[in-house]
């Protein structure tokens, strides 16, 4: 199997794909940042031991030319979530924004190709859904005979506690048995060993509790280290901080971790730890009246521990010389790779999957 991997970033998708144990033969990335195609080398070009051969390309997804999606039996793409997303800083320009070309060049591709693939995966913001480039796109999936189901899916279905509502599309060329073109999803599909499973009188479906925090903390790091980690009083002092998201290891969720985690302090932006709650926040909230008295006891979860928590696998790690802002970006523009890989398990057949 050939995979084209656009807006590949970090690699989640990638990630995502070895979890779900697609056998992927050959994988072709694209991307324009170079810090996310250093992360994406290191991690599966450079490795020990790569499963497949790969490359990163540093190059806008507007200059791709149709022979350069030529071939290719699975595409996967994140575009750029800014155009769809309800943050104050998006201004949710859908097609009109100049993130969205990316987007629109690849719909014109996709009409163009000789070859169209046998299946894409599309992952984005839950305002992707019912935008106008949605609209664009699916004009194009249905000139090309597309079949697709659409999910709305959160980590804290699959036990995960972190909320990252997601919006993903599952396309395949030829289905007969995709019925449901109109429907938006929201529970995580089942997957061909679960079918199986529920065939022999097995349960088809997981228990999926919620895992406590503390599983996805980072065991290297003490209390006190690292200090950057810690939240400064000048944080604190503010008024606001007691509007911040504040969990314990006991807890079972967290807000949604943003690329500007660490630089923008809002709950909006991802969940802080405070390191000496001994039962959850959520039962017996943190005393807000006063901040100032939990001064050294409050930090960031490490780029590490958000990972964690994303899904990607224990040994990922970033380039030499990378700032913590820098990573916080990095992972918080990626995707969850645990929910991506089920995703994928259902979108192609084990029959089908072959080199």
């Amino acid at each position: 199997m050939r995979v084209l991997e656009l807006f590949s970033g970090i690699g989640g998708m990638h990630a995502a794909m070895m979890e779900a144990e697609v056998k992927a033969g050959e994988i072709v990335a694209y991307d324009t940042s170079l810090i996310c195609n250093k992360t994406y080398e290191l991690n599966f070009i450079h490795s020990p031991a790569p499963l497949n051969r790969c490359a990163v390309r540093a190059k806008l997804v507007e200059q791709l030319e149709v022979e350069d999606l030529e071939g290719f039996d699975l595409w996967t793409m994140s575009p750029p979530c800014q155009p769809y997303s309800t943050t104050k800083a998006a201004n949710q320009r859908d097609d009109l924004d100049p993130r969205s070309q990316g987007l629109h060049h690849i719909i014109k591709l996709l009409l163009d190709v000789k070859n169209p693939p046998k299946w894409i995966l599309l992952e984005n913001v839950k305002g992707f859904h019912g935008s106008k480039m949605q609209n664009k796109f699916l004009g194009a999936i249905e000139q090309r005979g597309f079949s697709w189901r659409q999910f709305l899916l959160n980590p804290i279905q699959v036990g995960i506690p972190n909320n990252r509502l997601r919006y993903d599309m599952l396309l395949r060329a030829t289905c007969d048995d995709w019925h449901y073109k109109g429907d938006l999803f929201t529970d995580v599909p089942e997957t061909s060993d679960q079918r199986a499973e529920a065939m022999n009188g097995e349960s088809s479906k997981e228990e999926r509790s919620v895992r406590r925090l503390r599983e996805f903390l980072d065991e290297e790091l003490g209390p006190d280290d690292p200090q950057e980690l810690v939240t400064p009083a000048s944080i604190l002092e503010k008024p606001w901080a007691r509007g911040l998201s504040y969990v314990g290891q006991h807890d079972t969720t967290t807000f949604c971790f943003t690329g500007s985690y660490g630089k923008v302090y809002h709950k909006s932006s991802g969940s802080m730890l405070y390191m000496h709650a001994d039962h959850a926040l959520a039962e017996v909230a943190l005393d807000k009246e006063d901040m100032t008295r939990h001064i050294g006891r409050i930090r960031l979860f490490s780029p590490r521990e958000i990972l964690n928590l994303m899904g990607f696998p224990k040994g990922f790690k970033f380039p030499e010389g990378l700032t913590l802002r820098h990573k916080y970006k990095l992972v918080g523009n990626s995707i969850n790779v645990t929910v991506v890989a089920l995703l994928f398990k259902f979108l192609i057949p084990p029959s089908k999957d072959e080199q």
